[in-house]
């Protein structure tokens, strides 16, 4: 099972849903289930705000066999809704289940038969319209009494309230890479937060815990760089931290994070080991990237792992994206992103258009600073249809000097003119590839981190 399309927008990637869908694990139980048997997933999906807007993770599924499998999806209810007796005419009634969270979440197949030595798409759609933490649940019957139950947490976020959530959920847990206790100068580590409403939300770091921990040990072992600051709407940050073990010891600190109006325990675990061990580096996701379901444009690398690099040094990494509609051209744009002192990520060319049939290489650019850093960091392509978006403005410019204005309706039809373009311009985009930068920095001021945000036009 693979994942090619998902539309949540620029901060979650495919990492982030390979593991919040527990991907690996699906694999593994798909591959092993026996007769009779029944497994059990829990997984979630990312919090956003309450709305009627539908978001969509597409998986594709392979039968590895020869033999053609029949599947079957049956929601299994958790909540306590009863059925409704309704009036289908003046004289006839019949009992409906009258329960909002029915579409919140749907699970379904494009055939009821997946064939020998073919694949087929899972779509799941999620509907985010009743405010607070929802279970769902769906049961998978592969055939033979063989059957996977998921189960599902949604967190709907109220609109116009700030709230910044966790990509680690429903964990609070920071496992920092083991740091050896010989080491000089420590790498920063990130543990990353993101705010998915339209509203600025702030943070604050309660460090005494931390300074406890360092009057114990008598030395600075753990530091946060950025205890507090603001996350922007609809935007990701992290939290800086530096681990400097002195002894071969499993350190654990619990830190209180005021989020806005929300209180949550952060849990800090590092490890100092010695130097002649290695943590070997874990490939969840495939790094080849698949077709996504309906956009036609595809990037060569769904993430690309970084070298070790030296502090103020570059590296540069190539990688292509190409058009695979025949009459259709696409417009593609890789904004520059940085955390300020310690790395610097930017694209050549930065901006361009796709035509038919066209493949264009692009040149990734990472420059590091003074501080040494362990990062994973997605770095986002934004696409749009051209095609579309070029008739939108024709047709609004034609249907805008149709008729001669006063100064005041010059005023509002340009107003209108700067609003719709965006507005249509989100609409047509209908996929975003995300690309997780692996970067390690060796060797050599605390750094604040730039909040992503998606390019105004």
């Amino acid at each position: 099972m693979d994942i090619t399309d998902y539309t949540f927008g620029h901060l979650f990637g495919k990492d982030y849903f390979w593991k919040a869908l527990r991907i690996s694990r699906l694999n593994e139980d798909l591959k092993n289930i026996k007769e009779n048997e029944t497994k059990t997933l829990d997984l979630h999906l990312p919090d956003c705000e309450s709305g009627k807007r539908e978001y969509t993770v597409v998986l594709l599924i392979a039968n590895v066999t020869s033999f053609d499998m029949n599947v079957c999806l049956k929601r299994m209810q958790l909540c306590d809704c009863t059925k409704k007796q309704i009036y289908t005419s003046i004289n006839k009634t019949k009992l409906e289940f009258d329960c909002p969270h029915r579409e919140m979440l749907t699970m379904q197949f494009e055939d009821p038969v997946i064939y020998g030595n073919k694949q087929q798409f899972l779509i799941i759609t999620a509907k985010y319209s009743e405010v607070g933490a929802t279970k769902l649940a769906y049961s998978l019957d592969i055939g033979d009494n063989r059957r996977i139950e998921f189960f599902f947490s949604l967190n709907v976020l109220p609109r116009k309230i700030p709230k910044i959530s966790f990509y680690s959920q429903p964990n609070f847990t920071f496992r920092m890479l083991p740091i050896c206790v010989g080491r000089k100068e420590p790498p920063i580590q990130a543990f990353w937060l993101y705010n998915n409403t339209s509203e600025g939300a702030r943070y604050k770091a309660d460090l005494s815990q931390v300074n406890e921990i360092c009057q114990k040990e008598g030395f600075p072992v753990l530091q946060l760089l950025n205890p507090e600051g603001e996350i922007e709407p609809y935007s990701s940050a992290s939290l800086l931290f530096k681990f400097h073990p002195i002894r071969h010891k499993v350190h654990k600190v619990k830190i209180s994070l005021q989020l806005e109006e929300e209180h949550k325990l952060l849990e800090v675990i590092g490890v100092g080991r010695n130097s002649r061990s290695k943590k070997p580096f874990i490939q969840r996701a495939p790094e080849k990237s698949t077709k996504f379901y309906k956009l036609p444009v595809i990037l060569s690398h769904n993430y690309i792992r970084i070298n070790p690099m030296l502090t103020w040094s570059t590296q540069r990494r190539m990688i292509f994206i190409r058009n695979y509609s025949k009459d259709t051209i696409y417009q593609f744009d890789f904004p520059e992103q940085t955390i300020y002192g310690v790395i610097n990520i930017t694209s050549h060319p930065t901006f361009g258009f796709l035509k038919p049939k066209e493949t264009q290489t692009v040149i990734i650019t990472i420059k590091t600073y003074n501080e040494p850093a362990v990062l994973n960091y997605n770095y986002t392509c934004y696409i749009m249809n051209y095609n579309a978006l070029f008739l939108h403005r024709k047709t609004i410019y034609k249907d805008a000097t149709a008729e001669v204005a006063t100064p005041e309706d010059k005023i509002i039809i340009s107003v209108f003119l700067e609003h719709s373009h965006q507005t249509v311009q989100r609409s047509i985009c209908r996929g975003m590839s995300t690309t997780p930068i692996y970067l390690r920095s060796k060797e050599s001021t605390k750094s604040s981190v730039s909040q992503s945000t998606i390019p105004s036009s």
